[in-house]
């Protein structure tokens, strides 16, 4: 079974991962501008910060025509492919996974040959989602 991103879920998934990576860089500031009267130049650094995160996605909207993530299932291996990078997980390599508890949530899946394989827990649409987590799921009951 192949599960392909959406060029929308791409999208809202690298949206979804700069938003949460500007509120933990707004949290760090405000925490050293109470705790140490630390400036930071935050009106500086926010607009730049702003800028660059929207020239970033401004860009993978134009080099993505589709999603640049898929996830494949064949015959008990699992093979994930993020642009050009592709990490294929033999069924006895297989270790479980896990969605991390902090913002921004992600899913990893454990190796023992790549060690962690990592991507965005809004990567897939829900519906992918929840295909996706059962076939992991079985996959550790196969063990």
């Amino acid at each position: 079974m192949r599960f392909v991103q959406s060029r929308f879920q791409d999208y809202f998934s690298r949206c979804y991962e700069a938003i949460c990576f500007l509120g933990w860089y707004l949290l760090v500031f405000i925490t050293l501008k109470l705790l140490f009267s630390y400036d930071v130049g935050f009106t500086q650094n926010v607009v730049f910060s702003v800028l660059f995160i929207i020239g970033t996605l401004v860009y993978f909207k134009f080099k993505h025509k589709s999603g640049s993530q898929y996830l494949e299932f064949i015959n008990g291996k699992v093979i994930y492919r993020f642009q050009d990078v592709v990490a294929e997980i033999e069924p006895n390599d297989y270790q479980g996974y896990k969605i991390t508890k902090l913002l921004p949530y992600k899913v990893v899946i454990y190796n023992k040959v790549y060690g962690k394989t990592k991507f965005s827990y809004y990567a897939f649409s829900l519906e992918q989602r929840r295909k996706i987590f059962k076939l992991l799921d079985e996959m550790k009951d196969k063990r």
